[in-house]
């Protein structure tokens, strides 16, 4: 019965993996067929994973110029991101990039003075043994080990001196690496100073998590490979007593040439060097069977490793689909460079109204100079982001949002087709949606107060709500965007001499919007 309920459990995760990936491929095949720029960042992300991946069963120099390759590679994509993107999401990218970098030097530093200390080792105990060995030699025979010290020596002063050298030039690469950190912290800190400390909390968390994930099995990993190096060790020794023994077994037969009654004494020695030999042939097979023993639980951690590296992966799509899920709300402000010159902002840039006659205001490119209209000074480039307008005590009103590279100057037809996505309440009362050569009515019970405009740029959907009744009025769908996206408000002049203005305020809660 718990065999069959934990298989229903297998099945059932497993069909949700599948379901998972299978929106993940579709996902990212919509995002490929939209955008360059999407397709670049899918590729950085994809190469800091293999990277990731490849620095953790790094083993040989081989494995780390794949590293070195890649990284140029993803190093051009992070410098090419354009800054239709926003510089902060470049930075951020450069930072993630520069820290791995950092942390593959240091790892790299650690591994060249293990080896340096384990070949300087070796290269003493050949050192010592010669030494001790000039004491039971003859004068020409020391005279040779004289000469193969001699060697042994300007050799671990050569290795020290080419490590010396090597561990300065990787030093110098650790600093530099550790400047550029510091300077595009400094730049990201600069231009988006509100999301630098979630940027970098974000950096130390990932590195938590892989830190996490892999110390123990690294551990492990350790723990059995100085195991395989104890146990070589034993076998060279091994090894080395066998072939003196052998050696014996060869000067002792000769002995035995001689006459029985001369060789009693070396036939009983020949026999122990026999028994001796055979003992530590027998030891040898048994340390064998160990080293093979060890070697399969290193391939074993190897394994579970890569178990834990695909974990990571699994976890890191699952914050991906959280992400897109994710409404980001906030308060919303006028950018003044874009106000028709009669339009008037309130102090903290929320209020719209008008002025009767024309202000001195610099022109430029981006600026209206017919309709009475003004940009938001937030834009978007992806995710889904929900904002709110007071329009109390207003009886007529356009508004909505635009593209960055929309039209300004003269008089605008306004549509999707020309990247603006409007609903309109006018004098006579009706609300209507401006969609492609027509107008869509848009029913409603009762006059809004406060509308809700939401974006999702990756469905390319703009939605419009009465917030204050939390219903739905009208959405555009199956729409493409390009660069970043702003909300837009057409101030609409009311009859009287004080119309009310159009204020954009702090939205409220969303997990009524589905």
């Amino acid at each position: 019965m718990n065999n069959s309920v934990s298989k229903s459990k297998v099945d059932e995760l497993q069909k949700a993996i599948d379901g998972k990936n299978e929106e993940l491929d579709k996902l990212t095949k919509e995002l490929k067929e939209r955008s360059t720029q999407p397709r670049r960042l899918l590729q950085i992300i994809a190469l800091q994973t293999e990277i990731e991946k490849l620095d953790t069963v790094a083993e040989n120099d081989r494995d780390e110029e794949k590293i070195k390759v890649l990284q140029g590679k993803l190093t051009y994509l992070i410098d090419g991101v354009k800054d239709e993107q926003g510089e902060n999401i470049k930075l951020t990218f450069q930072i993630l990039n520069q820290q791995a970098e950092i942390a593959r030097l240091k790892k790299e530093e650690e591994k060249k003075n293990q080896a340096q200390e384990a070949k300087i080792k070796d290269l003493e105990n050949q050192l010592e043994a010669m030494r001790n060995q000039r004491n039971t030699r003859s004068a020409a025979q020391i005279m040779e080990l004289e000469v193969q010290i001699k060697e042994l020596e300007d050799n671990i002063a050569a290795l020290k001196e080419a490590h010396t050298e090597s561990l300065a030039d990787l030093q110098r690469r650790l600093k530099l690496k550790e400047r550029q950190l510091d300077d595009t912290e400094s730049q990201l800190e600069h231009i988006d100073a509100e999301n630098y400390k979630y940027v970098m909390e974000i950096a130390d968390l990932r590195v938590k998590l892989k830190k996490a994930v892999t110390q123990t099995s690294d551990k492990k990993i350790k723990d059995v490979e100085k195991k395989l190096e104890t146990q070589e060790a034993e076998n060279k020794k091994l090894e080395a007593a066998n072939k003196d023994l052998k050696q014996e077994v060869t000067e002792l037969k000769m002995c035995c040439s001689q006459p029985p009654e001369e060789c009693e004494d070396l036939r009983r020695d020949l026999q122990q060097c026999h028994d001796d030999a055979d003992h530590q042939l027998q030891e040898l097979h048994q340390k064998d069977a160990k080293l093979n023993q060890l070697e399969q639980e290193l391939q074993r951690q190897n394994r579970e490793n890569n178990k834990l590296q695909n974990n990571i992966d699994r976890l890191q799509r699952e914050l991906g689909d959280i992400e897109e899920k994710t409404i980001h709300t906030s308060k919303m402000t006028f950018d003044p460079d874009t106000a028709h010159p009669r339009i008037v902002l309130s102090d903290d840039e929320t209020e719209m109204s008008t002025a009767d006659f024309i202000q001195d205001v610099p022109n430029n490119p981006r600026r209206f100079d017919v309709i009475l209209g003004a940009l938001g000074a937030t834009g978007f480039s992806s995710g889904k982001h929900y904002w709110e307008v007071s329009v109390a005590g207003k009886t007529c009103y356009h508004l909505g949002m635009t593209s960055e590279s929309s039209r300004r100057k003269g008089s605008i037809p306004f549509s999707p087709n020309n990247d603006y996505w409007t609903i309109v309440l006018d004098k006579q009362g009706q609300y209507r949606a401006i969609e492609q050569r027509r107008t869509v009515p848009i029913p409603t019970e009762i006059q809004p107060v406060t509308l809700g405009i939401l974006l999702d740029y990756k469905k390319g959907t703009i939605s419009f709500y009465d917030s204050g009744s939390r219903t739905h009025m009208y959405s555009f769908v199956g729409q493409h965007f390009t660069g970043k996206i702003y909300p837009f408000v057409n101030f609409c002049v009311e009859d009287g001499s004080a119309p009310n203005p159009v204020v954009l305020i702090t939205p409220g809660a969303t997990d009524w919007i589905k």
